[in-house]
């Protein structure tokens, strides 16, 4: 009896060597792998096996037990995931991770087990029996490895089960009786040798064997990696887009039926079907139009407008290996038109909303305004400045490629919410007659921070990025100087956003010339002469040249009635 268990050991491992080859040259996938990697797990175990039942030493003996674990905790690991792959469930990475640590932590144990008694509580070596074995006793650890080997065989059976009540397929049918057999086969040997009725024969080692072949039968007999890619050719011929394959000279290497029939169409339309037009198209990402569309059941399904096709092109790599590309062709005739149809309906009204909008946001920085003793004139004053101030900018040679009428346009909406911060400002500082202190002013000077934050996450919902940027920029940095001395930042010249600089020269020649509660308004002559004075130090002098330069027009559209002649400049601290 013993040489023909230690014969069956041999062809075992050779058996072993012949599957890992086959099945190493399968067409690779997540299957293939979790195979692949059960062979080698299969075949260290029984090699380990094989020596320790041919042993003639304790020590030998012990060191081909070892050699074995390398793999025997594993085998059931990857019988684990082949079975959840086949049965299409996801195992999660955290528990995938945890249940491959544990696989590791048993070797461990077992390799290191002449300093503990963790797993083998005592180990001993006979002679006696059947074949030379050792006798060893179960430490706290080893209780582990079977409440391990107890959760993948109830998961495996549950995962069979589960796929064989849900599957119609015959051929699946039989692939999971195969499958609950070979676990409960595994099942059968591993309590037959812990209930110590083998005689110390271990028989997971001929039962996890069996599996492999099990396994492998799956493959030959039911040719379940064949059917698999037989599977993907079938999804990919009669996939709804045109699928058109490129090798590397740029020839056709394979196309499926809607390919052709796109290409059909495109020959008998222009006499012509050149892969490269098609590759262009796609690189330039723009559609095809054909006016002949046959649908399946050989009518034309759009009469009057034409087909438009969506073109992607894609490379074929693995590494740094290029094998070629893929040319798809994904029909959207419907969602083209309709698309089209709803842009130019959305067009008429988007205009309208974004007014809308903005005039509410408007309102609500118009209140937190009338807190600080204003009457909404400085959002109604600086708004006007700013359109004017582009306006003009947008002529001058300096600026005139910069400032386009969509910028003017933002820039000008963007004006009223310069000061929307001012809302996390308490009433007694905005309020307060007189000069701040040191600390209220300190508090004061958070606004442009509140404000841009307020905007950050107000608008980005209801505006476009460019007019999202601009009305941020020009509450975060309006009280920036150009010379650096300004605050929240105290960045300088150029680096001061250009709606920012724009804003500045607005807020504060409108802040000049009003009426606070705590001021009266400065002349325009006053104000003039202060806004030259601050040219270059507070002001981009450029812009300040242009605002100076155009006064006039600035007067214009400011609200005078309440304004005054002169205020001390003592209390214009709170604006500057």
């Amino acid at each position: 009896m013993y040489h023909f268990l230690v014969l069956l050991q041999y062809f075992g491992i050779f058996a072993l060597i012949v599957e890992i080859f086959y099945v190493s040259r399968q067409q690779s996938s997540k299957l293939q792998m979790a195979l692949v990697l059960l062979l080698y797990s299969s075949l260290i175990n029984i090699v380990g096996y094989t020596m320790e039942i041919q042993a003639g030493k304790q020590q030998v003996a012990i060191q081909a037990t070892k050699f074995s674990y390398y793999g025997k905790p594993f085998v059931v690991f990857f019988m684990y995931m082949f079975i959840m792959e086949y049965c299409n469930l996801v195992v999660p990475k955290l528990r995938r991770n945890i249940l491959f640590g544990i696989c590791i932590l048993i070797c461990g144990l077992v390799s290191t087990n002449e300093y503990h008694h963790l797993y083998y509580s005592s180990v001993s070596y006979t002679g006696e029996g059947m074949f030379p074995h050792l006798i060893l006793s179960h430490g706290v650890l080893y209780n582990l490895y079977n409440v391990f080997i107890a959760y993948y065989f109830i998961v495996i059976l549950w995962a069979a089960i589960r796929k064989l009540r849900q599957t119609k397929s015959p051929i699946i049918r039989k692939q999971l009786l195969m499958i609950l057999g070979m676990v409960l086969l595994s099942m059968l040997s591993l309590v037959l040798f812990l209930l110590h009725l083998t005689n110390g024969y271990d028989t997971t080692a001929p039962a996890y064997l069996a599996a492999a072949f099990i396994f492998e039968r799956l493959m030959r007999k039911y040719r379940l990696f064949d059917t698999l890619t037989l599977a993907q050719e079938e999804a990919v011929n009669h996939m709804a887009n045109g699928l058109i394959v490129i090798g590397t000279a740029g020839e056709v290497i394979y196309s499926n039926e809607e390919a052709d029939r796109i290409l059909n169409c495109l020959e008998q339309e222009e006499g012509k079907r050149e892969l490269e037009d098609l590759k262009k198209l796609a690189e330039k990402q723009e559609y095809l139009f054909l006016d002949k569309c046959a649908a399946e059941d050989g009518e034309k399904h759009h009469t009057t407008e034409k087909c438009v096709y969506e073109l992607a092109l894609h490379d074929i790599s693995k590494g740094e290996n290029n094998y070629g590309q893929t040319l798809t062709m994904a029909e959207i005739t419907d969602r083209y038109y309709y698309t089209e149809r709803l842009q130019r309906d959305l067009r008429s009204k988007t205009r309208e909303v974004v007014r809308i909008q903005r005039d509410i946001i408007g309102s609500f920085a118009a209140m937190i305004e009338a807190r600080d003793g204003i009457t909404g004139l400085h959002i109604k004053n600086t708004g006007n400045l700013v359109r004017v101030l582009v306006n003009v900018m947008a002529v001058d040679k300096r600026y005139r490629d910069i400032i386009t009428l969509e910028y003017a346009d933002m820039v000008a909406a963007a004006a009223r919410l310069h000061d929307i911060g001012k809302i996390a400002i308490p009433d007694r500082i905005l309020q307060k007659e007189g000069k701040l202190t040191d600390e209220e002013f300190a508090i004061m000077k958070t606004h442009p921070q509140e404000g841009a934050k307020i905007l950050k996450h107000t608008l980005k919902d209801l505006e476009n990025d460019a007019y999202c940027e601009i009305a941020y920029d020009m509450a975060m940095y309006h009280h920036e100087k150009y010379n650096g001395a300004g605050y929240p930042e105290g960045i300088k010249g150029e680096e001061i956003p250009l709606s920012a600089r724009i804003m500045a020269v607005a807020d504060v020649y409108d802040a000049l010339r009003s009426k606070r509660h705590y001021k009266e308004g400065f002349s325009k002559e006053k104000a003039v002469a202060i806004m030259e004075e601050s040219k270059g130090s507070h002001f981009d002098p450029y812009i300040d040249e242009l605002f100076l330069k155009h006064i006039d027009e600035m007067e214009a559209v400011i609200d005078t009635g309440y304004h005054k002649e002169e205020s001390s400049a003592k209390e214009t601290n709170k604006e500057l």
